[in-house]
This record gives structure tokens, C-alpha cells and sequence, in this order.
């Protein structure tokens, strides 16, 4: 017999997780991309339900949020890959993680000084 804090704690769990479909309404991804986001490396394997379907907790939420900003800003999938990894070995990344966020401004401040041919006129 389960006694009703546990029952409260399973309920508050399943609440705060979301279908691939609500996740892919807030994220603004397919539902297809979210699927291979996890086999691609970008994000760790999400719970799922009895009858096998994704469940994202509010975490995995957020780390999708992060990589739309890093994709927004022309980071490489590559790269957002290696963040993933070095996310994943903590501590121990950070230093990674900083370097190439750093590398990656570089090269986005090197785009923009960059002169731009003539604007077109209509």
C-alpha cells in the first residue's frame, strides 16, 4: 500500500512531465526534430511513460530552450553537440564549455565587422 505523500510526490512528477507534443508547442521544434535531438547526442535520454512515450521534465525544457539560443546565434550542430558532452562531464567541463561559447562570439563578431556587399534597392 502506497501512503499518500508517496502518491502526492507521483502525481507532482507526472504533472511536471510534458508530451513530445506540448514540449514541441513551446519549443517551436517538430516533434520529429525533438526525437532526434536525444539519439543526436543534444540532449539526454528523457523519461517516458508506461506505454513508451517521451515525457520531458521542466529541465529538459530549459536545455531545449538553450540550444534554440545557441542555434538562433549560427552555432554548428557539431559544436552545440560538444556542449552537450562537456555539459554532461559537469564540473569538469566548464572550462570547455566557456572556451567555446568564447570561440563562437569571436566568430560571430568577426561576421558582423565584416563589410557587407550593396544593399539592394527596390
Amino acid at each position: 500500500m502506497t501512503s499518500a505523500a508517496g502518491e502526492e510526490a507521483e502525481a507532482t512528477t507526472r504533472a511536471s512531465e510534458l508530451p513530445i507534443a506540448e514540449v514541441a508547442e513551446l519549443t517551436g521544434l517538430s516533434k520529429d526534430t525533438l526525437g532526434h535531438y536525444e539519439p543526436a547526442g543534444l540532449i539526454e535520454a528523457v523519461g517516458r511513460s508506461s506505454g513508451g512515450q517521451r515525457r520531458y521534465a521542466s529541465s529538459d525544457l530549459d536545455w531545449l530552450r538553450f540550444l534554440l539560443r545557441l542555434r538562433a546565434t549560427g552555432v554548428p550542430i557539431a559544436a552545440m553537440r560538444q556542449f552537450a558532452e562537456l555539459r554532461r562531464a559537469g564540473s569538469g567541463g566548464v572550462a570547455g564549455r566557456v572556451a567555446l561559447l568564447s570561440e563562437h562570439r569571436d566568430d560571430v563578431r568577426q561576421q558582423i565587422a565584416r563589410p557587407q556587399g550593396p544593399s539592394r534597392r527596390p
